[in-house]
């Protein structure tokens, strides 16, 4: 019995390139999705530390609320005047711009012996009544910003993350009894 080889030359080339082809892609895909997960990772990243920056802010603000007006860095805005009227938080060129009511978070308040990073752009802060009657309460209003932000001009966000945190703030009357 004879084999006929003169018909199947070829067909291994056939095939083993086609399975080159296979493992090309599959392995482009693969380092695809590695990448990814290497982008999600880093974006986390970021948004966590604006979490954090945010945070931050927040906190300096609440801790300069009940300090003595002279020993103040900030200034405490009243509630709007008219009811309906919007929160100067509510308003972005109290954030940016040439007349802006947010106070920066001081460097010192920044830098920690944990830590030597600190944000390109600060985090800022606001602080104004609430105008609840029966006490003094007041919104505490913050926004963070990761290392890699950046702003266009008129402030608003083209690269990196911002995060915006609010807490409501009231102080105990002290009573004399």
């Amino acid at each position: 019995m004879r084999v006929r080889t003169g018909s199947q030359q070829g067909v291994a080339l056939i095939v083993a390139l086609v399975m080159l082809v296979v493992i090309g892609f599959t392995s482009i895909a693969i380092m695809r999705g590695s990448l990814n997960s290497d982008m999600v990772a880093n974006n986390a990243r970021v948004q966590n530390f604006a979490m954090q920056a945010a945070q931050l802010g927040l906190r300096y603000c609440e801790s300069q609320i009940d300090l003595p007006e002279a020993d103040r860095d900030i200034v405490l805005h009243p509630a709007p005047a008219t009811s309906g009227a919007d929160y100067l938080w509510e308003n972005f060129d109290n954030w940016f711009g040439a007349n802006v009511k947010a106070v920066v978070v001081p460097e010192s308040v920044l830098k920690t012996t944990q830590s030597s990073i600190t944000p390109n752009t600060k985090p800022q802060c606001l602080v104004e009544a609430t105008g609840i009657a029966g006490g003094q309460s007041y919104y505490v209003t913050a926004r963070g910003f990761s290392p890699d932000f950046s702003a266009d001009s008129k402030g608003r966000t083209k690269t990196g993350s911002v995060v915006w945190l609010q807490s409501t703030v009231a102080l105990g009357s002290s009573s004399g009894s």
